[in-house]
């Protein structure tokens, strides 16, 4: 029903799942990653970064965010096709 996941895969399958979701980001392991899909489907909001934080002030931010996976899967499309067309376009 509610997925707390710190891998980038993790992340992926919730959103393709369309479950709520809190991703747990550390620096130190790379997030640009989770940094460019967030941003790209606007749910930056789902996101916590863990440098600099106490256990406890981690955990104090994870609540359900309010996510509108009909816009989501609207961004998820249109990067889709934009993907899809450079490959098209890549092999003329």
């Amino acid at each position: 029903k509610f997925v707390v996941t710190d891998s980038f895969h993790g992340t992926v399958f919730a959103i393709l799942f369309e479950k709520p979701f809190v991703a747990i980001v550390n620096k130190a392991r790379g997030a640009s990653r989770f940094n460019s899909l967030l941003k790209q489907l606007d749910l930056e909001h789902c996101m916590i970064e863990i440098s600099c934080k106490t256990t406890s002030e981690m955990i104090s931010q994870i609540t359900t965010p309010n996510i509108n996976y009909i816009d989501v899967m609207e961004r998820l499309n249109t990067l889709r096709a934009k993907s899809e067309a450079f490959l098209v376009n890549s092999l003329k």
